[in-house]
């Protein structure tokens, strides 16, 4: 039996926000920058994978849904993952497009119920202050995918048609054109057979057959063929 994580489909990628500092005239980066990932239903995430482009930390925040009790669940943020390095110098490109998969293993708390996870991206080197960024994000699931081979081999079995089925008098049948229904074909095998096993049950006869000839039209007198 195996489980194997299954990738979150319907999500909303938004485009990756470049925080900057100073007013509008003075503004520079101040290598930080935010990406938030949109589900459209919550969900129970157990990993996290994605592409580096030049990132060199991040942090993982996520909203849930937190019941509360006979009231409407509270939307609540949830920091998942802090400080998590992707470079090991962040000047260097050693590892700036590597891939990486983020596990619950990882994970300050469990993730159920999430409807966003926003990832907070850093960059302090100025060789890459506009242009780092990550790609390619999945969220994943735990939604199982259960492999039996005796419950395989018993579902692969059932769904063989059988010949004492209606689905095999009408379709299969069907398929074999002016061949003679098993049924009847099984029918006239076990009259045969019991008629072979009757004959060979009875005595061998006591008498001899005698000779006889046929005339020149090759017909033969039944007044010729005669016991001794």
């Amino acid at each position: 039996m195996t489980t194997t994580p299954q990738v979150v489909s319907g999500v909303k990628i938004k485009k990756s926000e470049l925080l900057t500092l100073g007013g509008a005239d003075e503004s520079f980066s101040s290598g930080c920058a935010v990406i938030e990932v949109v589900l459209s239903r919550p969900q129970d995430i157990c990993q996290i994978s994605f592409t580096n482009h030049y990132t060199a930390s991040l942090d993982v925040r996520a909203k849930v849904n937190v019941a509360a009790g006979s009231s409407p669940a509270v939307k609540v943020w949830k920091t998942v993952i802090r400080g998590y390095q992707l470079m090991n110098n962040p000047h260097c490109e050693a590892q700036s497009q590597n891939n990486f998969v983020l596990k619950e293993d990882l994970f300050r708390c469990k993730l159920d119920s999430v409807i966003s996870v926003r990832f907070i991206l850093r960059q302090p080197s100025p060789n890459w202050l506009t242009n780092f960024s990550i790609e390619h994000i999945h969220l994943h699931t735990n939604n199982t995918t259960t492999t039996n081979m005796k419950t395989s081999i018993q579902n692969i079995s059932s769904s063989r048609p059988s010949f004492d089925s209606e689905y095999a008098n009408e379709h299969v049948i069907s398929q074999v054109g002016d061949l003679p229904h098993p049924r009847s074909v099984s029918r006239d095998l076990h009259k045969l057979l019991l008629l072979s096993h009757n004959i060979s049950s009875l005595p061998p006869p006591t008498g001899s057959l005698g000779r006889f000839h046929s005339n020149h039209h090759d017909s033969y007198d039944v007044s010729m063929l005669t016991y001794n």
